[in-house]
């Protein structure tokens, strides 16, 4: 799995091109649980308190898969 391939179906869950809330990635992930997103968030950089940049996630996402 490749990093623009992550980037890229993140960015078709989200209403914005560069950025992801925990309730689209939620969605993006099939799951209603908080907690089973909550390790590729976690120590990330929150923009307007809800906010992810779309990069940093599939970065966690794939540190997590490897």
């Amino acid at each position: 799995m490749l990093k623009k391939d992550v980037v890229h179906a993140l960015q078709k869950a989200s209403d914005t091109q560069g950025f992801i809330t925990i309730e689209q990635l939620k969605s993006a992930f099939g799951v209603a649980s908080r907690n089973t997103v909550k390790k590729y968030i976690q120590g990330l950089e929150v923009i307007s308190g809800k906010y992810y940049l779309i990069t940093d996630v599939a970065r966690e996402i794939l540190k997590h898969v490897a």
